[in-house]
């Protein structure tokens, strides 16, 4: 379900609980650094992503970790000064991410290097918390946020033999979509396809893979393309919206490679089938690959 109007009321609800985060006299309690941690990650989790607040809050959670003595409070609530470091772990890893959505690449380099000799689990949920924003080309036009993405992961691939089976999976696909944020597309389908081969059965993996080899703009990569959205057909209802969405992305490869008799063929069965076409949502796409069939000759 959307979640617009319950991260709007969390925010609301949020703000009011905290003073506020520009007044640098402001030292937070240890309830107060916990709700402001957890509000930053809100934040941080929107689309798009309020990066700056979030920030705001992280600068003045670190600040108030680094109290050199207890804080003696009103409510009785455990000082800043006794918060255990995991809780500071976290604030350190979300102001990476802050830092790298406002764009501050450097900064978040320097917050990153000196994570990299900490725990291993530690730079892994720093990592996935860097692949969760989405930067577009025009915000990111030299790269930087997919040079950070793939310089941390390539750090922490150095302490592989550290990690977990499982967690080894979650960094070779942080290093997959690090290659592929970089252009350096063959290497990212490689890893994808690797991870694919382990796990068949996953289809927001499958969809990127197939995502990925469609950017490659090769006949192969389109081949291979076009047999991983058709296996994602198998794997959904037919007729659903996730359904359509991957014939759609068939019919677009088979039309890019210039199979257009074979691409109209399924768009015409298609809309027997399914005459609505999933409604607005997705007619639209399916009209706009229909006008390149041309008219029937007579």
């Amino acid at each position: 379900q959307p979640t617009d109007a319950w991260e709007r009321e969390a925010i609301s609800v949020l703000s009011e609980a905290l003073p506020a985060a520009a007044d640098p006299a402001v030292t937070l309690n240890r309830d107060q650094i916990e709700t402001a941690v957890r509000f930053a990650r809100i934040l941080l989790h929107r689309r798009p992503a309020d990066s700056a607040a979030a920030d705001r809050w992280l600068v003045r959670v670190l600040a108030s970790t680094e109290s050199p003595k207890p804080t003696a409070t009103t409510d009785g609530a455990t000082s800043a000064a006794a918060l255990p470091s995991d809780l500071k772990a976290q604030a350190i890893q979300l102001r990476i991410v802050s830092l790298a959505g406002q764009g501050k690449f450097q900064e978040a380099r320097e917050q990153l290097d000196r994570m990299s000799t900490g725990s291993p689990q530690e730079l892994l949920r720093t990592l996935e918390g860097l692949a969760a924003l989405v930067v577009s080309d025009q915000q990111d036009p030299f790269r930087d946020f997919g040079d950070l993405q793939l310089q941390a992961a390539l750090k922490l691939n150095e302490q592989r033999a550290k990690l977990e089976p499982a967690d080894r999976r979650r960094l070779d696909e942080c290093l997959a979509r690090g290659y592929a944020a970089t252009g350096q597309t063959r290497r990212g389908i490689e890893l994808y396809e690797s991870l694919a081969k382990e796990s068949p059965h996953d289809k927001r993996l499958l969809t990127t893979l197939a995502e990925l080899l469609m950017k490659c703009d090769d006949k192969r990569c389109l081949q291979q393309a076009q047999a991983v959205w058709r296996k994602l057909e198998t794997l959904s209802a037919a007729g659903s919206e996730e359904w359509l969405a991957e014939r759609h992305q068939v019919c677009r490869c088979l039309l890019a490679q210039g199979e257009t008799a074979e691409a109209c063929k399924l768009l015409k069965v298609t809309r027997l089938l399914y005459p609505k076409l999933g409604g607005e949502k997705f007619a639209a796409k399916f009209v706009e690959l229909e006008k390149k069939c041309g008219k029937p000759a007579k």
